[in-house]
C-alpha cells in the first residue's frame, strides 16, 4: 500500500507517533486539539515520505484556529521575522477553516524576499489552497505574490479577472491561464524552470479524487526571465502591500517551493487535500 493511501486510511485523529517537526509546530502554536495535531502530523510525515519536505521553503498550514498559530511557518515555527512568520496586517478572521482577510485592506507579510531564495534554485514555485464554501468570486488581482513591476514578479491566483493563475517574471512567456474556478475550493501550484513554466490547478472539488491537471507548459527553449527577480516581500492576499484582492477568500494552506517535479506537485496536492478533508474543511 502506498504511503499516501496508507496515511489516508489511518490519518484521522491519529497522532500518537508524532514527527519531531510536527511536535515542534504543535508546541509553538499551542495546538492541543486532537484532530488538528493529527492533521499537522499527517502533513509533515507525508511531505517527508514523498521527499517534498526539503523542497518547501516555507509552509503555512493555517492550523490551530488562532492568529498566534496561523502566523507560524511549519518549517521553522519560531515567532520571528527571520523564521518567516506571517504578520497579519489589517483585519483578518482566524478560525478552524483557516484565515480570511478583509478585502482591499488586509495582507499577510511573510518577510520572504524572493530574490534571496530564487537566485539559488533552479525552480521556484508558489502553492495556495483556498475555499469559500460557495461561489468563488473573481478578484482584480492575484492572491499571493511579490511584485515590483510587470517584469519583476512572481504571483499566483486562484480566480482573477485577467484570467491567469501563475505569472513568473515575464508577462508573455511566464503567464499561465486558469480554467474555471471551483465552487468549493481551489488548489493551485505554479512552478518555474530555467526554460519553462507550468502549473497544476484543481477542478470542481465536489467530485472526489480529481487529479490536478497541467494547464500550460511554455515552449521548451523559451525564457521566463530569472534575472529580473522581485525584491519586495512575498505577501498573502495581494501582490504587494498596495495591490490587494477585492474578495474575502478563506485560505487553508500556503507554501513556497523549489525544484518540484510535476509528479511531486501532484503528490503535494494529494497531501494537502487529505489534510483539508481531515480538518473537515471540505465536503468529501
Amino acid at each position: 500500500m502506498s504511503g499516501l493511501i496508507g496515511a489516508r486510511a489511518a490519518s484521522r485523529f491519529s497522532y500518537k507517533r508524532m514527527d519531531t517537526d510536527a511536535t515542534a509546530f504543535a508546541t509553538a502554536a499551542a495546538i492541543t486539539d486532537r484532530a488538528q495535531k493529527a492533521a499537522v502530523n499527517l502533513m509533515v510525515r507525508q511531505l517527508k515520505f514523498n521527499a517534498i519536505w526539503t523542497k518547501l521553503t516555507v509552509i503555512y498550514p493555517f492550523i490551530g484556529a488562532t492568529a498566534a498559530a496561523h502566523k507560524l511557518n511549519l518549517k521553522n515555527p519560531v515567532d520571528s521575522n527571520a523564521a518567516f512568520r506571517m504578520v497579519f496586517n489589517g483585519t483578518w478572521t482566524h478560525d478552524a477553516n483557516g484565515v480570511t482577510p478583509t478585502p482591499t485592506t488586509a495582507y499577510g507579510d511573510t518577510f520572504i524576499n524572493p530574490t534571496n531564495v530564487i537566485a539559488t534554485v533552479s525552480k521556484v514555485g508558489l502553492c495556495l489552497y483556498t475555499h469559500n464554501f460557495g461561489n468563488m468570486q473573481a478578484s482584480t488581482t492575484s492572491e499571493l505574490g511579490s511584485s515590483n513591476s510587470n517584469t519583476q514578479r512572481i504571483i499566483l491566483a486562484t480566480k482573477v479577472t485577467t484570467g491567469y493563475v501563475f505569472d513568473c517574471y515575464n508577462t508573455t512567456l511566464g503567464r499561465l491561464t486558469a480554467p474555471n474556478a471551483s465552487l468549493l475550493g481551489v488548489f493551485a501550484i505554479g512552478m518555474r524552470t530555467a526554460v519553462s513554466t507550468y502549473a497544476y490547478y484543481t477542478g470542481d472539488m465536489i467530485n472526489t479524487n480529481l487529479a490536478p491537471s497541467q494547464i500550460t507548459t511554455v515552449a521548451t527553449g523559451s525564457s521566463t526571465g530569472g534575472s529580473n527577480t522581485p525584491t519586495v516581500n512575498l505577501i498573502l492576499n495581494g501582490i504587494n502591500t498596495s495591490t490587494l484582492t477585492n474578495v474575502a477568500r478563506t485560505y487553508g494552506f500556503m507554501a513556497m517551493t523549489a525544484d518540484l517535479t510535476q509528479a511531486e506537485c501532484q503528490n503535494l496536492y494529494n497531501i494537502v487535500w487529505n489534510v483539508q478533508r481531515d480538518l473537515r474543511r471540505i465536503n468529501n
